[in-house]
């Protein structure tokens, strides 16, 4: 079969429509930047504690900027002991954590951290309560602080309050626990009082002005039942600004010039004179008999002290006023 131009042409065109088709190159998208990553929030404070913390095993402490969950930590015995603390609850999302594996009549101390931000909350104590009396105490009256009295570095406050009877044996509780502290969260102290009443001794605020605070109180029985209220009786304190103190006024000390005559116990010789005014020697000992000597504003009374060898011999006394 003989094949023409023109048919060479439609055979090729059908030939290309057969073949496969070469696929267009792919778009690559340009690279995105890798965002950095977020930075983790900041506390504004450390989390504290609330002072009144613990009631039925249930700890409780105020909730901080930016914090998410908590890391509770205990030891044995109490904040001031040197043991080390550990891990009690590694990640607590509210600001309450019961502790369910504390054994009867141990005393426990608690901190809370945020696990966003650095910084622990105030320590806090806790006597587990021993078996057979679970009743707690009522909650006792409001703190009321008494007129200040400023020291050189602390003020003492007198505090008293209204006294918490225990439900078991209907007298008052042997124990009120106590915390306190600045508004701004500084200061903060933490202690026990055997009545309802004590001298709260505070430092004066880091800025030497007066500033405003708080203290709260919890009735703890002989059992370690606290008050079931956790955040305690509360009430203000106002600290006073610290007292400049003025450097005293150097005094003048005002000297007046004697001369003493001595005459020794007789005169064989060899006698030495040491001079005293009261207690206080004036004049070092010597042969000298007569002395020029610089005494103190004041009364005097001026003695010799005579010796020699195996003798020794005290004048009369020579009495004035240096003025």
């Amino acid at each position: 079969m003989r094949i023409t131009v023109g048919r060479l042409g439609v055979i090729m065109a059908m030939l290309a429509a057969c073949a496969t088709p070469t696929p267009p190159a792919p778009v690559v998208a340009p690279p995105r930047p890798i965002p950095s990553p977020p930075t983790a929030p900041r506390l504004t404070a450390p989390p504290r504690v609330t002072p009144r913390a613990i009631v039925a095993g249930d700890l409780v402490w105020d909730a901080a900027v930016g914090a998410v969950t908590y890391r509770v930590e205990r030891k044995v015995g109490s904040c001031a002991d040197a043991g080390a603390f550990g891990v009690l609850a590694p990640s607590v999302p509210a600001t309450t954590y019961r502790d369910t594996t504390a054994v009867a009549g141990t005393a426990y101390a608690y901190r809370v951290a945020s696990n966003e931000a650095a910084g622990y909350s105030n320590c806090i104590e806790r006597v587990t309560p021993s078996t057979g009396d679970t009743i707690p105490p009522p909650n006792p009256g409001t703190p009321t602080a008494g007129t200040p009295i400023p020291g050189p570095s602390t003020v003492t406050i007198p505090m008293t309050w209204a006294a918490s009877i225990d439900q078991q044996s209907n007298t008052p509780v042997p124990t009120y626990v106590y915390s306190g502290g600045f508004n701004d969260n500084s200061g903060f102290v933490n202690g026990s009082s055997p009545t309802n009443r004590m001298d709260l001794v505070v430092a004066y605020h880091a800025s030497g002005l007066a500033a405003g605070g708080w203290i709260c109180i919890r009735a703890q029985d002989a059992a370690g039942n606290m008050s079931p209220d956790p955040v305690g009786a509360c009430g203000p304190l106002t600290v006073p600004a610290k007292p400049i103190i003025e450097a005293a006024a150097p005094t003048e000390t005002v000297l007046c010039p004697r001369r003493y005559d001595g005459k020794p116990p007789d005169t064989t010789g060899g006698w030495s004179m040491e001079l005293f005014n009261g207690s206080l020697t004036i004049s070092a000992k010597g042969t000298t008999t007569t002395r020029d000597v610089m005494l103190q504003k004041g009364a005097y009374s001026i003695t010799a002290k005579w010796t020699k060898t195996g003798q020794m011999v005290t004048s009369a006394a020579t009495t004035g006023v240096c003025q």
